[in-house]
């Protein structure tokens, strides 16, 4: 069976801007969200669906802060190729944990039980004033946790690792989050470290 293709807006050109070259990397804070405390009612996305002009989460809503050394904390997403639907991507996000207790344990046996969680992460990479700064992984269908550790790799530490469950696939890339300036989503990110 045949689909028809979803592309309707292919415009424009990919050419290399000089001013803003392309930067590896993450800020130091990341947030992990619990796939059911954002407020999907409230959180405003673009038409386009690739902007999310306004992140609510519910007032009882977990913002766990992640913080890793150095180049130990990743994401991105994949394209994922369906035979039955359209294609979609699988998002990902993946940090060696600072933390190698009884705590981080208890962080993991409850992401290993199927907890779906969202992604905040700010790139070092921010764009044209700043306007993209800020991802959001995960958002569609949520991500799950798998995690390893190795006593003599990654620092004897936990590596961690959510990602959209293998049958399931997000419909889009990750949402840029961006709430009108850089400064104001930057405040309401900072917040959620309170």
């Amino acid at each position: 069976m045949a689909f028809p293709t979803c592309i309707t807006n292919l415009s424009g050109n990919f050419t290399k801007d000089c001013k803003i070259p392309p930067v590896i990397g993450l800020e130091e804070n990341a947030f992990i969200i619990p796939y059911d405390d954002w407020d999907r009612a409230a959180t405003l996305i673009n038409a386009a669906g690739t902007i999310m002009t306004e992140a609510v989460l519910k007032a009882t809503a977990q913002k766990i802060k992640v913080q890793a050394f150095k180049r130990y904390k990743d994401g991105g997403y994949d394209p994922k190729e369906n035979p039955d639907a359209p294609d979609g991507t699988t998002h990902s996000f993946s940090f060696v944990s600072p933390k190698n207790d009884s705590s981080a344990k208890e962080f993991i046996n409850a992401l290993l039980s199927g907890t779906r969680c969202v992604v905040v992460v700010e790139r070092k990479w921010k764009g044209t004033a700043n306007a993209d700064a800020f991802e959001v992984l995960g958002y569609d269908v949520g991500m799950t946790g798998t995690s390893t550790m190795k006593y003599y790799a990654d620092s004897g530490s936990h590596v961690i690792v959510l990602k959209t469950p293998a049958d399931e696939q997000e419909p889009r890339v990750p949402y840029t989050w961006n709430e009108g300036t850089y400064a104001d989503t930057k405040s309401v990110f900072d917040a959620w470290a309170v």
